[in-house]
């Protein structure tokens, strides 16, 4: 019972839930044909993954002579790991750009540096693409900025904002900004009137 125990434990911090956007990456080498390869997921998937093991997988996966985007599953969970996080981004990006921000929300959490960054590359990008691509950016623009407004206060997201930005795509979005920080302003009046009464 004890070592069932034990064993439970241990399996529920070595292992964690598949990311939901990995499903959207179609399998591109027989690699992940194999029934282990959700497992080695799993495993690298989880919060308490080591770096060491990580870097363990990058290192096989180099030696196999496996490029990033034939192997992009893993390599996407374990750059995050080895100090290569944007590399990681760009290469989303590039190759499934569908799943950047779920990536992003993963990996990036509330950390505003990181979305700034991350603003940066995709208004480099409309700027420059095609008509076609410049709607797909623009999409995950508005779907950064959504998750964005809620993690800063109205100064910072202006802040953010481009100068030469179209008005009736931002105005919005800093329209939700000024609700949310009337909300927590309320909220917090509330909890020291409670705390006072």
């Amino acid at each position: 019972s004890s070592s069932s125990s034990s064993s439970s434990s241990s399996s529920s911090v070595m292992f964690g839930a598949r990311h939901k956007w990995l499903d959207s990456i179609i399998p591109s080498d027989s690699i992940y044909s194999t029934p282990d390869a959700k497992e080695l997921e799993s495993l690298l998937c989880s919060c308490h993954i080591n770096p060491e093991v990580a870097r363990c997988v990058n290192t096989l996966l180099d030696r196999m002579g496996k490029e990033a985007i034939e192997t992009l599953q893993l390599r996407l969970l374990t750059w995050p790991h080895l100090g290569k996080l944007e590399e990681a981004t760009k290469l989303v990006l590039t190759v499934c750009p569908s799943i950047a921000v779920d990536f992003c929300l993963t990996y990036f959490g509330s950390e505003l540096t990181r979305w700034k960054w991350l603003l940066g590359i995709l208004l480099g990008e409309i700027q420059q693409a095609t008509p076609t691509k410049a709607t797909m950016y623009s999409s995950l623009l508005r779907r950064s900025l959504d998750y964005v407004v809620t993690i800063t206060t109205v100064e910072e997201f202006v802040g953010l904002l481009p100068q030469n930005g179209s008005l009736s795509f931002f105005l919005p979005l800093l329209e939700h900004s000024c609700k949310l920080f009337m909300s927590r302003q309320i909220s917090r009046q509330l909890q020291c009137d409670l705390i006072s009464a």
